[in-house]
């Protein structure tokens, strides 16, 4: 074989010249040999160098092919092969909690995961921002709760309801939560979230919208408009997760939604914003790292704050038979300045906050669908069904669905979504989620009516213990994981 002679062989000049005249054949068949080797090497680089070349032409802009690390060396040879590739076992719409906590989880099961996000890193998205226990042990439990340092804003020890109304005077009930309750930034958290899936070989596509949904005998296509420019690209997957919220179009696409029969009163809005740093010492009459509930007529309006260095956070609520509705939310902040003294700081600055870059609003809510899960097809955190958050639990609801997805996954063989998994998933619902939501329709419902809730205020106020027990076993019932401080 050419390649096996040694070098000195092939130096013509160490050969006599009457040698080369006997043995013609010996030279002229190792030269050509030697060629050819060159040349296929060569073929082999050019195709090696086109092909990444192409690769990466195609990816989308921020994206590199994973490199071996420590915490996903186990999934580099299956997450490099799927990067040239357009097939997942998994496309996941939406990189809130739901979904990045999906994603990272069906990766841990050596599933193929695409996670689409519409938003750019670190966008905003309205919502309360605060964590709780239950949500921060479901994190703990899977290694996660530490990825979120960089967005731990300050803790939160205790809850206040205030009810102002027209036909009561001001009453308030204060008591305590877990010492794990904290607010976020869901800016960071998310993208946090999002990073870790990346990092465990999840092909992320940020800032990137899902266009269209074509279901397949197999599967679904989805069609991807990157948000930077309008190149359209298609993949493909055997299971699509719509965790993309409030009104999910995933779920829509599939015809899961309820027609809304009710009227539109039945509906509400929320919005949010941060607090600046030089509206907290305005706020006196609030207590720091104490979330304050205020009850009005046709809403409630949530705030959290801590010292001046470290600023607050407003949510709120209207319904849809507020005069003052969510359309104007200046002028529903200003509303509740009138019925609650603690709020007149917000009377005459409401119109400046709405004009900040954190301001966010969603809506309408509630959303509820026909079924979260049907063949290739689940739904998984808000998308799933949400209510009035007045319990705060938001986030949990989200990270729990997640969890529930990814235990009914892994009873899945061969990475594959079939009718036991979808009932395994919509049991676990059922069992997790759906009753909290009842729970949080019953507290909203309760609030909502001004002499019911006049009436828990007092008799709160006359047995505070018993109250507190209550509002533990209705609220942070669920017992919840130690976590180290």
């Amino acid at each position: 074989m050419p390649l096996m002679v040694p070098v000195h062989a092939i130096q013509v000049t160490d050969v006599p010249h009457q040698s080369t005249a006997k043995e013609p054949g010996r030279y002229a068949a190792l030269a050509p040999n030697r060629k050819s080797t060159l040349r296929i090497l060569r073929q082999i680089t050019i195709t090696f160098v086109s092909i990444v070349a192409i690769a990466r032409l195609g990816f989308p802009s921020g994206f590199s092919i994973p490199r071996k690390t420590a915490t996903y060396h186990q999934h580099q040879y299956r997450s490099i092969m799927i990067s040239l590739s357009n097939a997942f076992d998994a496309v996941i719409v939406g990189g809130g909690p739901a979904g990045s906590v999906t994603a990272i989880l069906l990766a841990r099961l050596g599933w193929s995961v695409a996670l689409i996000e519409k938003g750019d890193r670190f966008r905003n998205k309205c919502c309360g921002g605060c964590l709780s226990a239950r949500a921060a042990a479901d994190l703990h439990s899977l290694d996660l709760l530490h990825s979120l340092d960089a967005a731990k804003l300050f803790p939160t020890d205790s809850v206040r309801i205030h009810l102002a109304s027209s036909s009561s005077r001001d009453r308030t009930f204060r008591f305590s939560t877990s010492s794990r309750a904290a607010l976020y930034s869901r800016a960071i958290m998310d993208q946090s979230l999002t990073d870790v899936a990346a990092s465990l070989g999840v092909r992320v596509f940020q800032p990137c919208s899902a266009h269209a949904f074509a279901r397949q005998d197999h599967g679904w296509k989805v069609t991807l408009r990157a948000q930077s420019h309008e190149s359209m690209r298609i993949i493909s997957a055997r299971l699509l997760i719509g965790a993309d919220g409030l009104g999910s179009r995933v779920a829509r696409s599939a015809g899961l939604q309820i027609a809304e029969k009710s009227a539109h009163r039945s509906r509400s809005y929320g919005f949010s914003v941060d607090l600046p740093k030089s509206l907290i010492p305005a706020l006196h009459g609030l207590d720091d790292n104490c979330v304050e509930m205020f009850v009005l007529d046709d809403g409630y309006v949530g705030i959290v704050k801590s010292d001046e260095q470290r600023g607050g956070h407003l949510g709120a609520l209207v319904h849809r038979n507020c005069a003052k509705m969510a359309r104007n939310p200046a002028e529903y902040l200003a509303f509740g300045a009138t019925r609650c003294p603690s709020l007149h700081a917000l009377k005459t600055l409401s119109s400046d906050l709405m004009r900040t870059k954190s301001f966010s609003a969603v809506g309408p809510m509630p959303w509820s669908v026909r079924a979260i899960a049907s063949k290739n097809l689940a739904l998984v955190g808000d998308a799933a069904g949400y209510v009035e958050p007045f319990t705060g639990e938001g986030i949990a609801w989200a990270i729990r669905s997640a969890k529930c997805l990814a235990e009914a996954a892994a009873e899945a063989p061969m990475r594959t979504w079939n009718s036991r998994t979808c009932a395994v998933y919509q049991q676990l619902w059922r069992s997790h989620i759906r009753s909290r939501h009842h729970v949080c329709k019953a507290v909203t419902s309760a609030v909502q009516r001004p002499m019911l809730a006049n009436t828990i205020l007092r008799a709160a106020n006359a047995f505070p213990r018993v109250a507190s027990h209550v509002i533990h076993h209705l609220v942070l019932s669920e017992r919840t994981a130690e976590i180290p401080s």
